[in-house]
């Protein structure tokens, strides 16, 4: 998820990076979302204030129930 919030942006990852980052795979997925970032690409349309990003990031996620999950990774 990303926003314009004020005069800044956000990108909101629900991967735990760091953790991923031990991996090749996750360590380039980690740097491509800081190149990105820093990119001119990174431009986010939607905007919020800085209250509709706390009350969105105070929200419990929605249960899910996944019928079926294919993994083809090792790990």
């Amino acid at each position: 998820m990303e926003w314009k919030v004020g005069a800044g942006k956000v990108l909101v990852c629900m991967s735990d990076l760091e953790k991923a980052a031990k991996y090749p795979e996750g360590k380039a997925f980690y740097q491509s979302v800081i190149d990105y970032m820093r990119s001119a690409d990174f431009n986010p349309s939607a905007e919020i204030t800085v209250d509709e990003l706390k009350k969105k990031l105070a929200e419990k996620p929605r249960q899910v129930s996944l019928k079926e999950l294919n993994n083809i990774s090792q790990y």
